[in-house]
């Protein structure tokens, strides 16, 4: 999310502490910088091989898998409607990210 778009739902007041992983891109200088410039986003960094990212990661693949995958999607709100459809099956039935 950019600085400007976090910034139109947020209260400026607000700091905003977006959860990253820890990957080289996020302590680049140009990001350093935008930091700077920006300081009420504060960036969190979840160790490698965290968990909680490995199951967000899963459930996002089983989303591709199994609502968008070789899906023909004529605009975004059909994009849209094969996710919501997924999400509704999936609470339906929920079962634990493995």
């Amino acid at each position: 999310m950019t600085a400007a778009r976090a910034s139109s739902r947020h209260p400026r007041k607000l700091q905003i502490h977006p959860s990253v992983d820890n990957y080289s891109t996020h302590t680049h200088p140009n990001v350093k910088a935008r930091l700077t410039k920006h300081p009420r986003f504060y960036l969190c960094f979840s160790p490698t091989g965290s968990s909680l990212l490995n199951m967000v990661g899963r459930w996002f693949a089983t989303l591709t898998e199994d609502a968008l995958r070789r899906g023909v999607f004529r605009g975004v709100d059909d994009l849209v409607k094969a996710i919501d459809e997924h999400l509704r099956a999936h609470h339906d039935d929920p079962r634990p990210i493995v």
